[in-house]
């Protein structure tokens, strides 16, 4: 069982309800009106849109316009009819578009309010005893060796941060791209004593094997000698056949 007069009501209330909760949520929105302002006699009111209707039936029921009420002089109940359905429609569609308007930008004022506050006011317990303590270094600094010396000492870890973190690298990357040399030397230092080490171990377990009667430090010698001879080759080849 569904009371249509009950459902007509409903939908009226709601769609005023949803109407005054967006004038409430955005006071000073840009947004003076909402669409079809015209259709509700208490916002025409309000705005200052007069129409000679003004005091009849309906803007005393606060009815919209594609809504009348349609009950008997005698009769107390309200019996209230939809007289334009797409009329009806048609603002709900453009009530729902400001919806989705009004919420996002209710929720950039509240995201807004919610921030916290920046690094330098979190952190203002810093700046409180970093002045006064570096004041009084700087005084020092000045009393004592003259303004002089602490330039020279400014300009001088300056230049050590550039020098470090700036011209070294750009110039060792310049070496790797365009110089033979520079990508012999950003080649893999670990992998290549990885390397030696491994072939020394294989050259003294085979002396190990082939030759048991060899003194160990005689075994030991034999197999560096033999493993930097061997990193020398390699390099020798790397050299002669690298662009």
């Amino acid at each position: 069982m569904v009371d249509q007069d009950d459902m007509t009501m409903w939908s009226i209330d709601a769609m005023r309800v949803i109407r005054d909760q967006l004038y409430r949520a955005l006071p000073n929105s840009k947004f003076k009106e909402l669409p079809f302002v015209e259709n509700w006699p208490r916002e025409r009111r309000h705005f200052g849109i007069g129409e000679e209707g003004d005091n009849d039936e309906e803007t005393t029921h606060d009815l919209p316009t594609w809504a009348q009420d349609v009950s008997l002089p005698n009769n107390s109940d309200s019996h209230v009819i939809i007289t334009d359905l797409n009329k009806m429609s048609i603002e709900v569609t453009a009530l729902l578009q400001s919806i989705e308007i009004h919420l996002e930008q209710q929720r950039v004022r509240r995201l807004n309010k919610l921030r916290p506050p920046s690094r330098l006011r979190r952190r203002w317990y810093f700046v409180a005893a970093g002045i006064p303590i570096g004041a009084f270094v700087l005084h020092k600094l000045t009393k004592e060796h003259g303004g002089i010396y602490i330039v020279k000492r400014l300009l001088s870890k300056i230049g050590d941060i550039y020098r470090d973190h700036v011209s070294e690298p750009i110039n060792s990357i310049y070496q790797e791209l365009f110089t033979p040399s520079g990508r012999l030397d950003v080649t893999d230092r670990k992998a290549r004593v990885d390397a030696i080490e491994s072939l020394k171990r294989m050259i003294r377990s085979w002396l190990e094997e082939n030759m048991p009667t060899m003194p160990e430090a005689e075994m030991i010698e034999r197999s560096e000698v033999s493993g930097k001879l061997y990193a020398k080759l390699c390099w020798l080849f790397f050299v002669s056949f690298s662009p």
